[in-house]
């Protein structure tokens, strides 16, 4: 008798739990519906700026690494981050210039992929997120970069090379007296920027 009501008991369990689990995957499908609707909106609205697609990547692939600030802010094409940046993305105009705005668009929603998992489609129909998409913003690598911060703290030298502001987000490990973490972010700044004055 006992072994007959447990039983009833776990299969009401069972069916209460697929029930919830099938309502939140109802949710997520009808929410990724409503997403596309919302890209393809985003994408239409965005077609009279097509001028626009890649303006910031273009910065990035445009840089001289000898004299990366030849423009004043707010100039097309005005690169404004820090040295070693510009080393690294210096190799980027070796490919043709259509192929690297490809690659980081594919990089980006990969980015964002990771991040956001199941909900990617809900996550790229944000407007600022696909702002970012649009424009070739670094953005979006800023927030992986965070993201992968609090496993391997190394990552925030991004941070710090190329947006400083967000780089905040290291009081987190101070706060806590993750003196380590901390010490590895800035020491791995530092040898960048070291190998980059260099």
């Amino acid at each position: 008798m006992r072994v007959a009501s447990r039983t009833r008991e776990l299969a009401w369990a069972v069916r209460r739990e697929s029930a919830i689990l099938l309502g939140r995957r109802d949710v997520r499908v009808a929410a990724s519906v409503m997403a596309l609707v919302v890209i393809v909106w985003n994408i239409y609205r965005k077609v009279p700026e097509l001028d626009h697609f890649g303006h910031d990547a273009l910065a990035y692939w445009s840089v001289d690494p000898v004299a990366p600030y030849g423009q004043t802010v707010g100039e097309l094409n005005a690169f404004l981050y820090a040295p070693p940046m510009a080393g690294l993305l210096g190799l980027a105009n070796q490919l043709p210039w259509p192929l690297f705005q490809g690659l980081l668009l594919v990089l980006q929603l990969a980015a964002v992929a990771w991040m956001a998992r199941e909900w990617t489609l809900v996550v790229l129909a944000l407007p600022p997120v696909f702002n970012e998409l649009f424009f070739g913003n670094v953005n979006l690598f800023i927030a992986l970069a965070i993201a992968l911060g609090f496993t391997w703290s190394g990552t925030w030298a991004f941070v710090l090379l190329t947006k400083v502001t967000p780089g905040v987000g290291l009081l987190w490990f101070a706060v806590r007296r993750e003196w380590r973490a901390v010490a590895t972010a800035l020491g791995v700044t530092a040898a960048i920027a070291a190998v980059s004055f260099v």
